[in-house]
């Protein structure tokens, strides 16, 4: 490929963003807070520990697979993943780098 093709494609999918972001403001009637969603987001993550001990297990499979969007494969009292979604990963290194 080269620079023309993936310029173009690149400013093909940014409008089709743009356009997306127009239609979620104007369905909302008001411009999106993003500050306003990113703490609710935030503090959704921060109780998510909470919600997954309460939780029964159809509601436990949710929450694990919003964490990891590929399936999990369980082998004896294993398991494993063979990815995990990037804003996960992140939160996880931060509370690492809480701990110490």
């Amino acid at each position: 490929m080269d620079y023309g093709t993936i310029k173009a494609e690149i400013e093909e999918k940014l409008v089709r963003l743009e356009a997306r972001l127009t239609e979620m403001i104007t369905s909302v009637g008001s411009p999106v807070n993003l500050e306003k969603m990113l703490d609710k987001a935030l503090s959704a993550l921060s109780t998510t520990d909470l919600v997954f001990t309460r939780s029964d297990t159809n509601q436990k499979r949710e929450i694990i697979g919003s964490i990891n969007p590929e399936k999990l494969v369980f082998s004896e009292n294993e398991y494993r993943t063979t990815k995990i979604i990037e804003a996960a990963t992140l939160i996880f290194q931060i509370n690492s780098d809480l701990d110490q």
